[in-house]
């Protein structure tokens, strides 16, 4: 296997994000021979993996792993076998500092760590409801009746919709995110949604017709309920569409974003562009449409990282610094100055809990030595190092 390649499995298993087909190449891996189950248990140590790493923050990745071989009594010519395990190694130790996981292995420490007054604090799970004008917070301690001429048609408890499916009037519904928040709810067929921060959802209650439509705007993630009479139909800014049987992937479609972009993770979708371009998507395939000349490309790519949103991660593989920035202002409601154009399109890696503070993400950035951050109140200011 590509020692690259094998590095990123490496990364990825160490954190607990690996697929099954991963952690079993993985484990392959491992039983081939002792020395690279003992290379694994090694490096898992995170006491030891990471006071090495915060010796050497200057990320020479030679001098890392020479280090951490000396502490194992290590000798670089003790076998041959052992060469293509330096080269890992040293692979590693560049991704988890270029990666920005500021020794990641934090992210796997039980203590809490030491917070500041001026910490940036991550978003919460909040939302609100919008019918007929009237605004209703979706928190666990509102309880809400939603009627339409004396009918009931769902009630509003402990932060979720639920639904009286035998209804003959029908009710428009909104579910808006606001910044520095998510929620997750399920609609009245079974599926489920998430919506990430800056994100809203319009849905009519019971569906109409033949479809079950809904328009959404920002980020969602979808587990579209199985209904082979009844497509599943997204529409989305831009008069783009998505229609679906019953499969899970994730939009992305701000409205101020020229680019829309959705990722199948399972099932198939039917992308339907406002020009009458169509598209049929398999899994694991990402589809980027261009809000500008309507343009579609579609590309095979690890779904995680889009996802990772979902399950409390950040996740970014070589991401352009402004798009990184702009997803994390959306989560920390911050605004982002850059003082310089250039900072805009450096590139970056980072695999970290959502629910971090601010504070030590930018640090993690911070330590490739090519960003530094000031904060001023909720305003971030980058600046380029010299």
């Amino acid at each position: 296997m590509d020692v690259f390649k094998l590095s990123a499995l490496v990364v990825k298993y160490l954190r607990g994000n690996c697929d099954a087909q991963a952690q079993a190449k993985v484990e392959e891996w491992k039983a081939i021979k002792p020395a690279n189950r003992n290379f694994i248990d090694d490096i898992h140590d995170s006491h030891l993996l990471g006071e090495k790493l915060k010796l050497y923050n200057s990320f020479d990745s030679n001098k890392a792993w020479g280090q951490f071989v000396i502490t194992n009594k290590l000798k670089r010519n003790n076998t041959i076998y052992m060469q293509p395990l330096l080269k890992v190694a040293s692979i590693i130790v560049l991704l988890i500092s270029i990666g920005g996981v500021l020794y990641f292995l934090n992210t796997m420490r039980e203590q809490p760590q030491q917070l500041t007054e001026s910490s940036i604090q991550p978003g919460t799970s909040n939302a609100v409801l919008v019918v007929d004008n009237q605004s209703i917070t979706l928190s666990d301690t509102v309880n809400v009746i939603l009627e339409d001429k004396s009918e009931l048609i769902a009630s509003i408890s402990n932060g979720q919709i639920n639904y009286n499916n035998e209804v003959s009037s029908l009710l428009e519904m909104t579910v808006k995110v606001p910044i520095k928040s998510e929620y997750q709810f399920v609609l009245s067929d079974g599926t489920k949604v998430w919506m990430n921060a800056g994100s809203k959802v319009t849905f009519a209650h019971p569906f109409k017709g033949n479809t079950r439509s809904i328009k959404a705007e920002g980020e969602v993630y979808l587990e579209v309920a199985k209904d082979a009479t009844r497509p599943f139909v997204v529409e989305l800014p831009n008069n783009n569409s998505i229609e679906v049987l019953g499969t899970q992937f994730n939009v992305k479609a701000y409205p101020e974003e020229h680019l829309q972009k959705t990722v199948l993770v399972e099932g198939s979708v039917l992308w339907k562009s406002n020009n009458g371009k169509e598209r049929l998507m398999e899994p694991g395939q990402l589809l980027l449409a261009s809000n500008l000349d309507n343009g579609i490309e579609v590309k095979v790519v690890d779904v995680y990282p889009y996802i990772a949103w979902k399950n409390g991660y950040f996740a970014y593989e070589n991401e352009r610094l402004e798009d990184i920035m702009t997803s994390l202002s959306r989560w920390y409601g911050v605004t982002v100055t850059y003082q310089d154009e250039v900072i805009k399109d450096l590139h970056f890696s980072m695999d970290v809990k959502r629910y971090e503070h601010l504070n030590d993400i930018l640090k993690m950035l911070e330590v490739t030595e090519k960003i530094y951050f000031t904060i001023n109140g909720s305003e971030i200011i980058i600046n380029k190092h010299n």
